[in-house]
């Protein structure tokens, strides 16, 4: 399964962890890195949105904040072969009443409370479990 990862570029070591822990259990992972020098990224990730079949969303104070990581959600709640594969992760200590409403209210969506993302190997096992589990 290809697997969109949206992130803010600050929390890119954190999301890197978590597309390498994705791409050992077999997923196929965009993430910037796969940018090479002078390519249109605008484009790029207009192609990985289209090619995905499932998003992961590490939902961060610094994603919170992004328009770019805000409208990675719009596209997703847009696209219906995303219904059922939008994995929000909550990492860190965000509170539930910051993450947006449409990911607490709406019953397709598995949020993931993850708070210990950046140290505990089991919330990245989990990650892996739900996108399985939606394949």
């Amino acid at each position: 399964m290809n697997v969109y990862l949206s992130y803010s570029h600050s929390d890119a070591a954190l999301a890197w962890k978590v597309a390498d822990s994705l791409r050992k259990e077999g997923f196929q992972v965009w993430d910037d890195r796969e940018m090479q020098p002078g390519k249109n990224w605008a484009e790029a990730m207009g192609n990985a949105l289209r090619e995905s079949e499932a998003m992961v969303i590490l939902l961060t104070t610094a994603w919170l904040q992004s328009p770019h990581a805000q409208r990675d959600l719009e596209y997703a709640l847009s696209e219906r072969k995303f219904k059922g594969r939008l994995i929000p992760v909550v990492a860190g200590d965000i509170p539930i009443e910051e993450v947006p409403w449409v990911l607490r209210e709406i019953s397709h969506i598995q949020l993931l409370n993850l708070p210990d993302l950046k140290t505990n190997s089991e919330g990245l096992i989990r990650i892996g479990e739900v996108l399985n589990a939606v394949a």
